[in-house]
């Protein structure tokens, strides 16, 4: 019974004459799920009834297309509602019971068929017997009323469901649904036994993309392929992920989505990691409730034992209150966890949760999200949506035909629920869900459909898509069986009123690059009338297309996480991290080397200064020993950027990487360029062949000394411009469970190729630099080395070469133990920081000690003989003892004389033999001449009993020293003397030539010469006999 008003020949142009075809819809939908309406599939089913309502009317403002489609198509429908209940097998069965016996029980009348034999399917017998209205209301009435009474005397081999008992339905064209993948999963497969269309507006499990296993199932909605594709691109575009844990149940739905989860996530797309999955599920088929539970509570922990943070529900909404409460239970689900939800939750947002029973589940929604086809909240605004809200609005508010229409067509079961109070108190939603929309859109696609296929039946069968004449060949009803239906479905195109529509042909489904989705928030912080926590769905994110062409995500309004903040919680549970930094012990050490060679460059740099006018420092030139010093203070001073690490800044990272070899670098060349210089002075002024007078300046040898450093500074400034050195941390250690490095070391690298970022490979531009400067500094250095070479012949007072040499041999010692240990340790940053400290440190103070100790030893060296002779300069102006020996003067007047002689002698210096043969003398108790001439003998009492032979060698010694003061007239006249002291074995003859033309001797000097002569003779009386003998003509 149609009501006038959506009578599908009312409202077209008035015209009674006017020809149409009626064909059937049948909507298969949930309607009442755990005894109430489920309100999402309830605005369906109402939505379904007003696109219909469109299509037959022509209303045009939601879908402008259908104008242009009614001016070529005949065709007009209706619509009867079957509730499925979410349960493959209700729906299986009504289709069996109920839609096929339509076409047995119309044919068994009579009415246009032509036989059970030539029945080949429901669709095709619906075809044949249906109404070809001709005449005015008034025959339609009167055929309803004959169809009615048929129907009543009609013997039926089944019993006909109560809602087929007062108005029999037709046989559809196709079938609208089902809504879950479970569902019309069996239900295509039956359908396509018996050729007939399915369009799904819901199901999106990716197995019905299968065109050889469905190939009479079609949809409006994308497969999950898209939902996974938008999910997967959401967590890893838009919250970074890399883990996450999927829990699904092992139905249809479950199975494809999980499986195109892992595909997605398997592709690295526009530079983003791929997505690491860790799964667990849930059978979909149990044998009892705790079964059920014991499966449930197994799958989540296993998600638990993951250690991850972020999971994903595959699982419709009737699991949603068991498994999210078993994840509150064991400890997976609020604060520091974040859970999403495919499009099979969405009837969460209807439900409301107890505070005082509920209470986990409050909670356990609660900053959750839900990643579907986006809400149609974004489509306000646009023309043709808002021309929907309207006629939704006024379906919904008014009591008129379009509701009535929508109640006659209910189930009865739906209609008698709560004694028909539901029906008749039922609040459609303000704002449908997306779902809805697509509802909307299947109905008005599957019009086109039969539209294009008629269009192409009556080409074939050489009629013309008008309908002019009652009795000619065009006027009749044009057959469609479910492969012209399909294949005219997969062909649309068009702007629907959830964005464009078109098909793949391949699968059958919506390309899902033409449907927007969107992440929502659910939010359990509202409480209704009762005191119910109400769950709300807010849309935050919507993934829309750019100008060019690309996908991105859209934010909408702050996403709100189970803590009640906006940050998303961390990722992976904390990481134990070794990140090898320096200890506290090898800082201390290389600090002690660094401030050692600091402390030893200004005591050295102090000391010249102090004694910068000495002739040791002088010969040194204390100008290039000033620049050596502070070159090696600057190469010590690299120690302390070489121990810069976390936590420091990035920043202030890489330029502690570029300071250390702008330190090394300019420290190196400083020493070896000053060492180059001073060394060429010396060799320029003493390897000259003439003895001509030649005098250099240190800035004429500072000249090429300050191009190398500039060429170095220069060098190094451009390096530090183009390609700078840079720190990063680069794994060292194993993996945790999550891929994540468990070690990593900080290290300066060259940096990376700009045209190749991903190979991670060094610039060439960086190698360049760095082999300039090695080149560049080599080359000084065997400069500096070949006139180290050169002046190797030099007093060590002028060049340093052998100690340069040794400085040489320790810094080539030590790199050829450092390199190896720096290869072999370069992962560690705590041996590569002592290996390189040591290194440094052994240069620089090789460098300081060896050029800087020798000197400090000749300056000490040549202080000790200063004071020497001060001392015996003292000593000798004193008069000696045996001068002033009052018993020897008494005893012999010799010994006046020449005491008188020596007690005139003011000064003296000479050699230490002569300085100790006079203080032998000045030691002497008595000393006597015996005899005169040059003969002189001394007896004394012996001490033995031998006697020496009178031919023995006499041992002699030669002395000689200067007396500095003006020449006794009594030594001018003598020829000679001869003094003898007490002891038995010594003669000593005073000779008293004087030589004034010795250049050494200074005016007023003379030169005195002693000559001992020993003989000792043994005698019996125990005495001793010292004589002198004549020694080849000298005295």
């Amino acid at each position: 019974r149609v009501p006038t008003a959506l009578d599908p020949a009312a409202g077209t142009n008035g015209d009674d004459d006017e020809h149409y075809d009626l064909r059937h819809i049948t909507h298969m939908v949930p309607l009442v799920v755990g005894g109430a309406p489920f309100q999402v599939f309830v605005d369906s089913a109402a939505v379904g009834v007003m696109a219909l309502h469109h299509f037959n009317h022509g209303i045009t403002d939601v879908v402008p297309e259908i104008g242009r489609v009614r001016e070529r198509c005949r065709t007009r429908f209706t619509m009867d509602f079957i509730d499925t209940n979410f349960s493959p097998i209700k729906t299986s069965g009504e289709f069996l019971r109920d839609v096929l016996t339509r076409g047995r029980r119309w044919e068994d009348k009579g009415e246009g068929g032509t036989g059970a034999d030539n029945v080949t399917s429901a669709a095709e017998v619906g075809e044949r017997i249906l109404l070809r209205q001709t005449g005015g209301r008034r025959r339609r009435r009167r055929q309803r009323r004959r169809l009615e009474k048929e129907e009543e005397d009609m013997p039926s081999p089944l019993p006909p469901p109560s809602y087929l008992q007062p108005d029999p339905q037709p046989i559809p064209t196709f079938m609208l649904g089902a809504v879950k993948s479970a569902v019309s999963s069996p239900l295509a497969t039956i359908a396509s036994v018996y050729h007939t269309p399915q369009i799904s507006y819901a199901s999106t499990a990716t197995t019905l993309d299968n065109r050889d296993q469905f190939p009479y199932f079609g949809r409006v909605v994308p497969s999950a392929t898209g939902d996974a594709e938008a999910a997967v691109d959401y967590l890893t575009g838009f919250l970074k992920l890399t883990h996450m844990g999927v829990l699904f149940v092992r139905d249809s739905y479950g199975q494809t989505y999980t499986q195109a989860i892992l595909n997605a996530a398997g592709k690295a797309q526009g530079g983003k990691k791929p997505l690491k999955v860790r799964m667990a599920s849930c059978p979909a088929v149990f044998r009892s409730e705790e079964e059920r539970l014991t499966n449930i509570a197994a799958a989540v922990a296993q998600m638990k034992e993951s250690g991850l943070r972020y999971f994903f529900g595959i699982f419709s909404y009737d699991w949603y209150d068991l498994i999210m409460a078993e994840a509150h239970r064991q400890g997976i689900t609020g604060a520091g966890y974040y859970w999403m939800f495919g499009d099979a939750c969405q009837g969460v947002s209807q439900f409301s949760y107890d505070p005082e029973t509920q209470a986990d589940l409050i909670e356990a929604t609660h900053g959750s999200s839900l990643i579907a086809t986006a809400s149609p909240m974004i489509l306000k605004g646009l023309e043709h949506y808002d021309a929907f809200v309207r006629h939704w609005d006024e379906f919904r508010r008014s009591r008129g035909p379009g509701r009535l229409y929508y109640e006659a067509k209910m189930p009865a079961d739906f209609r008698e629920l709560d004694g028909g109070e539901a029906i008749r108190s039922n609040e459609f939603s303000a704002v449908p869900f997306a779902t809805v929309l697509m509802g909307y859109d299947a109905v008005i696609s599957a019009a086109f459909a039969v539209c294009d296929a008629e269009k192409e039946e009556r080409r074939r069968s050489g009629g013309s898509a008008a309908s002019d004449g009652e009795n000619s060949k065009e006027n009749e009803v044009a057959r469609i069986d479910g492969k012209n239906f399909i294949r005219s479905f997969v062909n649309l195109t068009y702007d629907g009123l959830y964005g464009s529509i078109s098909i793949d042909p391949t699968t059958g489904t919506r390309i899902p690059q033409t449907v927007p989705y969107s992440v929502s928030n659910f939010l359990t912080k509202n409480f209704n009338k009762e005191g119910s926590a109400q769950v709300t769905l807010t849309s935050t994110d919507v993934l829309e297309k750019s100008d060019d062409g690309e996908s991105q995500w859209r934010n909408l309004e702050a996403f709100i996480y189970s803590d009640e903040t906006t940050s998303p919680p961390a990722q992976l549970p904390p990481l134990s991290h070794d990140l090898n930094l320096i200890g506290r012990g090898a800082r201390v050490a290389g600090l002690l080397m660094c401030t050692a060679i600091i402390l030893t460059a200004f005591f050295f740099v102090g000391w010249t200064h102090k004694h910068r006018k000495r002739r040791v420092i002088k010969s040194a030139q204390p100008v290039f020993l000033y620049i050596l010093a502070g070159g090696a203070f600057l190469m010590g001073l690299a120690i302390v950027p070489l121990g810069i690490e976390e936590p420091a800044s990035s920043l202030g990272l890489d330029a502690a990487c570029m300071a250390i070899p702008w330190l090394v670098t300019v420290g190196f060349s400083l020493t070896f360029s000053a060492l180059y210089a001073k060394t060429l002075r010396v060799n320029m002024i003493l390897k000259r062949k003439d003895l001509r007078r030649v005098k250099v300046d240190a800035s004429q040898v500072m000249r090429s000394a300050a191009i190398l450093v500039c060429l170095n500074v220069v060098i190094m400034t451009l390096w530090n411009a183009i390609a700078p050195l840079k720190y990063y941390r680069t794994p060292t250690g194993g993996e945790d469970e999550f891929g994540r490095t468990t070690s990593s070391a900080g290290m300066c690298l060259l940096s990376p190729d700009p045209n190749d970022l991903d190979s991670g490979s060094a610039w060439w531009v960086g190698k360049l630099f760095f082999g300039i400067i090695i080149a560049v500094n080599g080359l000084m250095l065997v400069a500096a080395m070949y006139q180290v070479h050169r002046a190797r012949n030099i007093n060590t007072e002028f060049s340093e070469s052998k100690y340069v040499k040794l400085s040489m041999f320790s810094i080539v010692q030590a790199w050829l133990i450092g390199i190896p240990l720096l290869i072999i340790g370069r992962e560690s940053p705590e041996g590569f920081y002592v290996v390189t400290s040591t290194v440094l440190f052994i240069m620089c103070e090789s460098i300081l000690l060896l050029i800087f100790f020798p000197k400090i030893y000749f300056l000490r060296e040549w202080k000790k003989k200063q004071c020497h002779r001060e001392e015996e300069r003292v000593r000798k102006s004193q008069t000696p003892t045996w001068m002033l020996n009052s018993q020897n003067r008494e005893r012999d007047p010799g010994t006046k004389r020449g005491s008188s002689l020596l007690h005139k002698l003011k000064s003296l210096r000479g050699s230490d033999l002569a300085k100790k043969s006079m203080r032998n003398l000045q030691n002497s108790k008595s000393i006597r001449f015996r005899g005169s001439g040059r003969r002189n003998i001394r007896e004394s009492e012996a001490i033995t009993g031998s006697t020496i032979p009178p031919d023995s060698p006499p041992e002699r010694r030669r002395v000689q020293f200067c007396l500095d003061t003006p020449l006794p007239q009594q030594l001018e006249e003598t020829d000679g003397s001869c003094l003898m002291d007490d002891s038995p074995r010594r003669q000593v003859t005073l000779s008293t030539a004087v030589s004034r033309t010795s250049s050494i001797l200074d005016e007023g000097e003379m030169k005195v010469e002693t000559h001992e002569t020993c003989i000792i003779k043994s005698l019996p009386s125990k005495k001793h006999l010292l004589e002198s003998v004549p020694r080849h003509g000298a005295t």
